[in-house]
């Protein structure tokens, strides 16, 4: 009995053979193969050089004359408001409502 699947199994390996010998029959090439270069990607690394310090009384005259470093400051919630503030609810992680409970 013959199967249509061991029927195309025999060509796709006739045809494999075919080109597997053909590839093989061509020639080498006698060109001469391109020079290989490497170029290390640290080639143009600088290592850290510190600025030089430079007079601190003078940097801080600067800054105070300007009005400081324009930095503002997060505002503290008034205690009224921190009072009222509700709690936050417990956590539930999937089937269990809390680490270190009792069930």
């Amino acid at each position: 009995m013959n199967h249509p699947m061991k029927a195309a199994c025999r060509a796709v390996a006739l045809c494999t053979s075919i080109a597997a010998s053909a590839v093989l029959a061509q020639p080498a090439s006698k060109a001469p193969a391109p020079e290989l270069r490497y170029t290390s990607a640290f080639a143009d690394y600088k290592p850290w050089q510190d600025s030089p310090p430079g007079d601190w009384r003078r940097i801080n005259d600067d800054v105070g004359s300007r009005g400081g470093m324009g930095m503002s400051l997060p505002v503290p919630m008034p205690a009224s408001e921190a009072a009222s503030a509700a709690p936050l609810p417990a956590m539930k992680h999937g089937k269990h409502g809390g680490h270190g409970a009792r069930p």
